[in-house]
């Protein structure tokens, strides 16, 4: 085989196992929040839904607030997790396309891959802890499958481990050959020995759920803590918009009063001048008209003595002519 075809068949192999991990994570989600929106794409079958239907329905779903998706993350993480969702419909299109992607390619929709594979599951975990929902049929097959073989559903626990660790193991067990017993097993006595094994196995499982509930507790408080530090960031910044439009109102109303104060003071001083100049006139009349027969009489007496003056000169002159 030449080198070229290795590369093309295994990095073929690694795109269609990221597709289908990530095709699996998607039908669990849906089969939580939206089972119906399969339905109404035209999939009887819900496991049947392909990579960019199961796209299209989750981000449907991350626009509209009163869906489940909406009740469980805030704004901003499910903003972040829409802006993800078209990663992979890179990955399925390597797959359709047949593409064989460099090494520096082929990194870069691993880490894609891995970063959609862990917000899938986590946003499956808090899903469904919130509406109490522990666990998904699921039937396991594979391009090798028989034609007549007899495909029975699994269920895959939201509880306990890794959900795609549980797929593994399911495939798993799927491809290995089913080899019935020969003979009847007759069943042992319960011994101590026995006893103390299941008890050890039950209070390991009882342990592993007791981790597993705080591990999900603890998510749902890193979430709170990461909602109220938003909430208290938007009161904030809202709070401090506030108090910089009080300022400037402030501002504005200081400056408008300092006008109000100057334009008020210019007029009063006008109006004061134009009444003073007012009163001077009616003083200087009133004045006026009381020294009238003082002023006329002293006109009057003025005028007669130079009349008599003027007269008196006008007959010495004829006497001294006579």
């Amino acid at each position: 085989m030449s080198s070229a075809a290795a590369v093309y068949i295994e990095s073929y192999k690694r795109l269609s196992e990221w597709n289908d991990e990530l095709e699996f994570l998607g039908f669990v989600l849906l089969e939580i929040i939206d089972p119906e929106g399969i339905e109404d794409r035209g999939f009887c079958w819900h496991q049947a839904v392909d990579l960019p239907t199961i796209v299209d329905i989750l981000q449907s779903a991350c626009s509209i607030p009163n869906e489940k998706l909406g009740k469980v993350l805030s704004k901003k993480p499910l903003k972040y997790f829409k802006a993800l969702l078209p990663q992979c419909r890179q990955i399925r299109n390597a797959v359709a396309h047949h593409q064989s992607p460099d090494n520096t390619r082929l990194r870069m929709l691993q880490e894609k891959k891995e970063n959609l594979s862990s917000w899938l599951q986590s946003i499956i975990r808090l899903v469904a802890s919130e509406f109490d929902i522990h666990e998904v049929k699921w039937c396991p097959y594979t391009a090798q499958s028989q034609t007549k073989a007899t495909y029975n559903a699994s269920t895959i626990s939201l509880d306990d481990g890794p959900l795609l660790l549980q797929r593994e193991k399911i495939l798993e067990s799927v491809k290995k050959p089913q080899i019935k017993p020969t003979s009847v097993k007759r069943k042992s006595k319960a011994t101590e020995e026995g006893r103390k094994r299941h008890w050890e196995a039950f209070k390991i499982a009882q342990r592993r759920k007791v981790e597993r509930r705080r591990e999900i507790d603890t998510q749902k408080d890193e979430y709170r803590r990461y909602k109220l530090q938003e909430l208290d960031g938007d009161y904030y910044q809202r709070r401090q918009l506030r108090l910089m439009q009080v300022d400037r109102i402030h501002h504005l109303i200081v400056s408008e009063e300092k006008e109000w104060r100057f334009q008020r003071t210019r007029y009063l001083e006008y109006e004061a001048s134009a009444v003073n100049f007012s009163s001077c006139i009616s003083f200087t009349l009133a004045l006026l008209a009381v020294s009238a027969p003082l002023w006329l009489g002293l006109f009057i007496r003025c005028v007669w003595k130079g009349a008599q003056e003027r007269f008196g000169r006008l007959f010495s002159i004829k006497e001294v002519s006579f």
